[in-house]
């Protein structure tokens, strides 16, 4: 049995993929021709497995994607110009995301019930083991769970505050 990710698809997989790729100039989009997936991702079919095009695409080249995600330098979603594909993790992804202003973060959030005035005074309230100045406390009065508390508290969550 072949263990080998890499060596499984064939060139016959390969070309029949590349058929479906609109190959243009090597700086420009390479569109991906078949009807995108519901969130508006190139999908290929290859060895009884769907895969996004992007990860396919890295995958045939040879290149460990395990636990990472595969992403374009354009933002252009059915692009498939290995040129422009980047693999990073999943944290590398948000950090950028957030840095391009991307993410909503903080209170740009809609969801978000805090404001980073608040998350401040968080920070400078909390006690530990204190009944009405810990997690849970601090958590009545903002309307929040103590778990949310903690992680203000401890900069797993608002760390950009």
């Amino acid at each position: 049995m072949n263990n080998n990710i890499f060596e499984i698809y064939t060139e016959k997989d390969k070309q029949r993929f590349w058929s479906y790729v609109d190959i243009k100039e090597p700086d420009q989009c390479w569109n991906w021709q078949l009807t995108p997936n519901r969130f508006g991702y190139g999908i290929f079919s290859a060895r009884s497995k769907l895969h996004r095009t992007q990860r396919f695409i890295k995958i045939i080249e040879g290149v460990n994607i395990t636990n990472k995600v595969v992403t374009t330098t354009c933002s252009n979603k059915l692009c498939c110009n290995p040129n422009h594909l980047v693999v990073m993790t999943q944290k590398e992804l948000m950090e950028q995301m957030r840095q391009n202003g991307q993410l909503s973060v903080g209170s740009r959030n809609r969801a978000s019930r805090l404001t980073e005035a608040d998350v401040v005074d968080i920070r400078n309230r909390y006690q530990k083991g204190s009944a009405t100045d810990g997690f849970k406390g601090i958590g009545i009065d903002y309307g929040v769970t103590p778990g949310c508390i903690r992680d203000i508290v401890i900069g797993k969550t608002w760390y950009h505050v």
